[in-house]
């Protein structure tokens, strides 16, 4: 399995991927031919990668419809985080809304 083959079109195995992402950029830096033998070091990270992989089956993004407006939702916010590193950066927004009736759901 190559991260580049795993459907994820909104980036919800995105802390997976990068770190596969992140090695292939190493194995590149180190100008590893594509028939050599990897270094232990990356081999190692590899094969933990892998064993991970299986984990993602699990991943379940559930979904949900709520019917909203500027009526029925009087309170809305959107919530969003950032953070960056030199290898990677990520983004995350949430939505908040509030009921009339003051019930909270977060997305």
């Amino acid at each position: 399995m190559a991260a580049g083959r795993i459907f994820d079109p909104l980036g919800f195995a995105s802390p997976f991927t990068i770190r596969f992402k992140i090695l292939f950029q190493e194995i590149w830096q180190r100008k590893t031919d594509w028939d050599e033998e990897l270094l232990p070091d990356i081999r190692e990270k590899f094969e933990q990668w892998c064993s991970e992989a299986s984990f993602l089956c699990e991943l379940q993004i559930p979904r949900y419809a709520l019917q909203c407006d500027s009526v029925n939702c009087p309170e809305c916010e959107i919530h969003t985080f950032s953070d960056a590193r030199i290898k990677a950066y990520g983004a995350v927004s949430y939505v908040r809304l509030r009921t009339l009736t003051k019930s909270l759901y977060i997305f």
